[in-house]
């Protein structure tokens, strides 16, 4: 883990001073490699909204892509984030990146300098350990009707105790929650099984897999794969062939090339 310190400077009496707002770290373009030269700006759409070039500030074959904003601490801001998320993704399509958390602010490009040349040897191993690979995400989760549907008819167990609680016309409250409780059991073993199916067939095809937290009772992963390049079709395939797999009862959302926040901790620290 890289913890690089910046000196954030205060703001001056007549304005906020401006800084060096930080999206990523990237390898130089290398001669060597035979590979046309690369990009070293990219647009003007920059955090802070006012149309400044986002640059690249270079030291000894890496650099850190950035873009002059105000200092300051930066809350949460859905558009800002999507800016700070499209510049990265359009870095990514030349470079190998380690994304830097939103909202991280240098006081100027000599702090930055100061930074690259601190942290280049650990800039460098995170930055090969990322060459020619990619992080793709997918979420499963179970399609809401049908599941309950699909426990409620084939699990047999549920379906008698259901069907002796209709005959006899009880309401028994405790029975009732019973039933419930029956079948968000059965759920879970049903989650757990699409999960080890899922993982059984995309994780072979990845370099690492980090599983984080579900958002609800019916999602069945959240998943992150860092995979190489050249594995990304194939990988597609077994997307595909899962989806018609578990068609009408799974819905999945696969997310491609994304910044590699899930196998980067790249800690950039500011102090006042």
């Amino acid at each position: 883990m890289a913890d690089a310190k910046l000196k954030l400077v205060k703001s001056v009496a007549d304005g906020v001073k401006d800084g060096k707002y930080i999206y990523g770290i990237i390898e130089s373009w290398n001669e060597q490699a035979g590979l046309p030269e690369r990009p070293k700006s990219f647009g003007s759409q920059s955090v802070s909204g006012r149309g400044e070039e986002v640059q690249t500030i270079w030291f000894d074959g890496i650099g850190a892509v950035v873009s002059t904003s105000p200092l300051g601490t930066y809350k949460f801001d859905k558009e800002k984030v999507r800016t700070h998320a499209i510049v990265l993704e359009s870095v990514m399509t030349h470079y190998t990146v380690l994304p830097v958390r939103y909202g991280v602010v240098a006081d100027s490009e000599a702090s930055i300098l100061k930074l690259l040349e601190k942290e280049h040897e650990q800039f460098i191993t995170m930055l090969e350990s990322l060459r020619g690979k990619k992080e793709l995400g997918l979420k499963a989760i179970f399609n809401e009707a049908e599941i309950y549907k699909n426990i409620l008819t084939t699990d047999l167990n549920i379906r008698n105790y259901k069907e002796k609680l209709e005959k006899s016309g009880s309401k028994n409250p405790n029975q009732l929650m019973q039933i419930g409780q029956m079948v968000e059991a059965a759920l879970e073993v049903r989650k757990a099984d699409a999960e080890a199916d899922i993982l059984a067939a995309l994780k072979p095809l990845a370099e690492d897999t980090k599983l984080n937290a579900g958002l609800n009772e019916r999602m069945i992963i959240n998943a992150a794969f860092l995979i190489r390049n050249e594995v990304e079709p194939a990988f597609d395939t077994a997307v595909n062939t899962l989806a018609d797999k578990y068609a009408g009862l799974v819905n999945f959302k696969y997310v491609g090339t994304i910044p590699p926040y899930n196998f980067v901790t790249l800690n950039i620290k500011l102090e006042a």
